[in-house]
């Protein structure tokens, strides 16, 4: 029985234990006797149907000899085909290694076959479809969602409460009258286009005041303008100026120069530490350096 089909000629084949090997996966050609039906016949041989030839040939002629008495060819061919024969008919090539429908039988399963074909091709389109409008949804979701939460984390409200620099540091600082300090640490932006790199900085700062003493600091910076126009390396870095005071327990506040876009970068910190005093920045340069990446 037939059990390997060939979708592309819309046909089922058999194997031919006589031109080939049975045992092999090429030893299946297509035979007419199927009727692209596997369920339809079994024939183990492969030549059931040369029986039938040898009894369909003389009723051709005996079609034909009625053909020629009656002189209405048409007329009979149609009668003919209305009662199975040319589904019957077969045409054999002269190797032998394959043979064909003719008439309506062959037409009406092809075109079936082809038309089912054209079903499951458009099934799968329009599966594909769903696929493609599924993928396009869920991408557009995403970027919906990252759109959101980035509005969201850069609105003035988030910018309150959660700031655009954050940063810790060890400080020491000593002038009476006048005199000098430092401080040194790590910084982490959290917004623009550095957010989620890792600073370590260093400030060198000019005093004025009576101030005196070590702390360490933590701090948060402030960007007073678009954060889409916030850029870490000319705000945080560079000149500044700024106050600051101490008593065990201190607080300083200081504002960057002003950037092309008119806009400054303002930190507060607050720290603890062995230091009394006050004193006010009459220069101060920050450096940094850049040590990895966070996201």
């Amino acid at each position: 029985m037939c059990d390997i089909g060939n979708p592309m000629l819309s046909r089922f084949l058999s194997p031919d234990p006589f031109i080939q090997a049975p045992g092999l996966a090429m030893s299946h050609n297509r035979y007419a006797y199927c009727m692209n039906n596997p369920f339809m016949f079994t024939d183990p041989s492969g030549y059931w149907f040369e029986s039938w030839y040898d009894w369909l040939n003389p009723m051709h002629y005996l079609g034909a000899t009625m053909d020629f008495i009656n002189d209405n060819t048409v007329e009979l061919r149609q009668q003919m085909v209305e009662i199975g024969v040319p589904d019957f008919g077969v045409a054999i090539n002269s190797a032998g290694h394959t043979s064909h429908y003719v008439g309506d039988h062959y037409v009406s399963h092809n075109q079936f076959g082809n038309n089912y074909a054209q079903i499951g091709n458009d099934a799968i389109a329009d599966a594909r479809y769903q696929n493609d409008f599924a993928n396009n949804y869920s991408n557009e979701l995403w970027d919906y969602g990252g759109k959101l939460i980035n509005k969201v984390w850069n609105s003035d409200f988030a910018r309150f409460c959660v700031p655009d620099v954050v940063y810790i540091n060890g400080s020491g600082v000593l002038t009476f009258i006048g005199g000098g300090g430092g401080d040194g640490g790590l910084a982490l932006p959290l917004r623009g286009e550095d957010a989620g790199m890792v600073y370590l900085y260093g400030t060198l700062k000019g005093k004025a005041g009576l101030h005196g003493g070590a702390s360490i600091n933590f701090g948060r910076s402030n960007y007073l303008g678009s954060v889409d126009l916030f850029d870490f390396d000319t705000t945080f870095k560079g000149n500044s100026s700024g106050i600051e005071g101490d008593h065990i327990i201190g607080a300083s506040i200081s504002a960057s120069e002003y950037d092309k876009y008119g806009n400054i970068l303002l930190s507060i910190d607050i720290g603890v530490g062995p230091s009394v005093g006050g004193s006010v920045n009459v220069g101060a340069i920050t450096y940094a350096t850049r040590l990895f990446r966070i996201w």
